[in-house]
Order: C-alpha cells, then structure tokens, then sequence
C-alpha cells in the first residue's frame, strides 16, 4: 500500500498520489479534491474520517458527502452501498 492512512494521503505531496492513480485518469484533478476533504475532515473533526456518518441516516450522509465538491450522486451512492 502506498499510503496505508488517510493522513498520509493528506499530507503527502500530490506528485506521490497523482503517480499512484494516475491510471484512473484525472489524477491531478481527484488528488486536489481528495486533499481537500481530508483536510477539511482533520479541521473540523480532528481526524481524516468519515466515521461519525456511519450512524447518520442516508439523507444526512447525502447531503454531507453532497457539500463536498466533487462529491457527486454515484460516489455517495456507493458510499451507502458499502459502508
């Protein structure tokens, strides 16, 4: 694993993350937007998690993954599916 925390994807440059996605395509576009949650998450909450959603009901959950950008309907329908 390249980056076996979200800290560290947080904190790593995003060369190092770009590299490691790059064959998802937009790499530097989904490095920058992931950075952000994450840092986003460590100021508001302390950690990189999306934990404290894992009780919320599925309309909270949407509308919290929904205010982050590039957060669209797909990505928060998968996050329902699987966690």
């Amino acid at each position: 694993q390249a980056f076996p925390t979200w800290e560290m994807v947080r904190t790593s440059p995003p060369a190092a993350i770009e590299a490691v996605i790059k064959s998802c395509g937009l790499a530097e576009t989904k490095t920058a937007r992931v950075q952000a949650i994450l840092q986003l998450l460590h100021d508001e909450r302390g950690e990189c998690s999306l934990e404290h959603l894992r009780e919320a009901s599925d309309e909270a959950v949407k509308r919290v993954l929904g205010s982050y950008k590039g957060v669209g309907a797909k990505t928060i329908s998968c996050v329902l599916m699987f966690c």
